[in-house]
């Protein structure tokens, strides 16, 4: 049922004592237990990022859902408030990474199937000295 939206009874609403609609919440009520996704640039690390997030917000608290390494870009998500405490379920939950290859277009169904395979089964690597994970073989 991903990213579909399930509308039981289209008539009920709910009583404004406890909650509303996301979209009718101010900001304040959507930093108090809310997300946050960052395009975290390379050199700062996700907890430097995170505290600039939180200062320029002016808020308590702020966590982060995951760590990535000083020189990765990409994807960092900031917790706040009450949703911080889903901070566990989220590092447990899987990643997916999307790319993109292109390819000359004189390339043979042959070797574009070699060339994925290349790219497939399990692989040895070992993270950076600079990673912020323990440094050791880990077979993918």
């Amino acid at each position: 049922m991903s990213g579909e939206i399930l509308i039981l009874d289209p008539e009920a609403s709910s009583d404004p004592k406890h909650g509303c609609d996301p979209e009718m919440r101010d900001v304040e009520a959507r930093l108090a237990a809310g997300w946050l996704l960052i395009d975290k640039p390379a050199g700062p690390s996700s907890h430097q990022v995170s505290a600039w997030a939180r200062d320029m917000l002016g808020l308590d608290k702020m966590g982060h859902g995951g760590t990535l390494d000083p020189f990765a870009t990409g994807a960092l998500m900031l917790l706040t408030g009450g949703a911080m405490r889903l901070t566990s379920r989220i590092l447990k939950g899987g990643k997916q990474y999307v790319g993109v290859i292109r390819i000359p277009a004189d390339t043979s169904e042959k070797a574009l199937a070699e060339g994925i395979n290349n790219l497939t089964g399990r692989i040895h690597n070992v993270p950076p000295k600079e990673s912020a994970v323990k440094i050791q073989v880990r077979i993918q």
